[in-house]
């Protein structure tokens, strides 16, 4: 709970002054988020590195040298650059929200959207990212498949609570006569949380995939392929669902 966002000062003439208080907790979750994001950066930038002092081969080479059925050509794997790029975008406005106000508070603690918990959530997914990468260097394909569909459970968790958090506040944004800031969290939190699920259950399911072509009889290794872009198909239509409903249909429950 927060408590003594504002104080109000009564002065003479029935004048009010406004004394805006800062949430240190909130602030420094936002922070650390940040940190946590430019680290996986750079344990990205080196996975992709023909080789260095951390990673024996590039991401791009373990690929090569381990092909599936769906592997993706290489120009798709761009995508992560987009989904980074939306990750920061979610962090730059929330850094920029720390020192808007309302007439109430300031931005970032009312409307109480951007909760200490989604950003613990964002940590918790960018630590696990790169501890992926360093698994995934090692040739253990079935442990970072388990990392990262525990990634895709922290980013699912952080769109819930997303949309949680903006349909609660929702009329308090158009109180404060903000509503645009209802269509950014829409845009800049849940759209590019869904879109980096979406991405993070395809490289899930790649890296299942490797996993049980090298566990399973040369006979059945055409299974591995089908078994993972079941789950892949059906883990899409979920999050398509939900995204329709939360975001375009705006239903809740």
């Amino acid at each position: 709970m927060i408590a003594a966002l504002v104080l109000v000062k009564t002065f003479p003439g029935n004048k009010t002054e406004t004394h805006y208080k800062h949430d240190d907790g909130i602030i420094a979750s936002i922070f650390v988020a940040l940190l946590s994001f430019i680290f996986t950066c750079i344990i990205n930038g080196l996975a992709g590195r023909v080789s260095n002092k951390l990673f024996k081969k590039s991401t791009a080479q373990i690929s090569d040298e381990n092909p599936s059925e769906f592997t993706p050509a290489s120009p798709t794997f761009f995508i992560w650059g987009l989904v980074y790029t939306w990750q920061l975008v979610f962090l730059v406005y929330s850094i920029v929200n720390i020192w808007r106000k309302t007439d109430d508070a300031f931005l970032y603690i009312h409307p109480y959207t951007l909760h200490a918990a989604i950003f613990i959530l964002f940590i918790v997914n960018m630590l696990l990212n790169s501890f992926s990468l360093i698994l995934w260097d090692r040739f253990q394909f079935g442990l970072p498949a388990s990392v990262i569909y525990v990634m895709l459970a922290t980013i699912v968790g952080t769109c819930v609570l997303d949309h949680i958090f903006l349909w609660q506040q929702r009329w308090n944004f158009i109180q404060l006569n903000i509503s645009g800031d209802i269509w950014a969290m829409r845009f800049v939190a849940l759209n590019g949380h869904a879109a980096y699920s979406a991405w993070l259950l395809v490289a899930a399911s790649l890296n299942l995939t490797i996993w049980l072509k090298r566990k399973l009889p040369m006979n059945f290794e055409g299974w591995a392929a089908t078994f993972s872009l079941t789950l892949l198909s059906i883990g899409f239509l979920k999050i398509l669902y939900f995204h329709l409903k939360w975001l375009i249909l705006g239903l809740h429950g």
